[in-house]
């Protein structure tokens, strides 16, 4: 299934990945760390409750526009030599969790944000979840931590 440019995507936030700057939250690029460098978000057309998107109640959500990841995280590419020789483009890509061997709960709004080429340089790597913290940045918590 196409994510829509339009589904907001909700991302569960741990203690340490933001701060409070003059009373607003400011999220840290370490929020969208993940080991495969395909950072882990949910669907709201199909996850309705943002609360449901928490690992545990402790933390937050925080949240993503699918056209806005898709046109505004373009990571360049450069060669040997330093010279821009293109970009990465970034998409939204549903896959949905169901079975999965390694006991990961079933989650059918599970999508991933990806990148083509895959980024294997965990400088590019920082460049994407820095415009990806600076998004969700403009939004602030959809749900704050430790709220029911």
């Amino acid at each position: 299934m196409q994510v829509p440019d339009s589904d907001d995507l909700y991302r569960s936030v741990r203690k340490g990945e933001y701060s409070t700057i003059n009373g607003r939250v400011a999220f840290s690029a370490s929020a969208f760390s993940d080991r495969d460098r395909k950072p882990s978000v949910d669907m709201s057309s199909i996850r309705t409750d943002a609360r449901d998107a928490r690992k545990s109640p402790e933390q937050g959500v925080a949240k993503l526009v699918a056209g806005e990841v898709r046109k505004s995280s373009k990571i360049p590419i450069y060669d040997a030599k330093q010279r821009r020789t293109g970009e990465h483009s970034t998409d939204v890509i549903h896959r949905p969790i169901k079975d999965d061997p390694d006991g990961e709960p079933d989650n059918p709004a599970h999508c991933q944000i990806e990148c083509h080429p895959t980024i294997e340089n965990d400088n590019r790597f920082k460049r994407l979840k820095e415009a990806l913290a600076a998004m969700a940045n403009k939004y602030g918590w959809v749900v704050k931590p430790g709220t029911a």
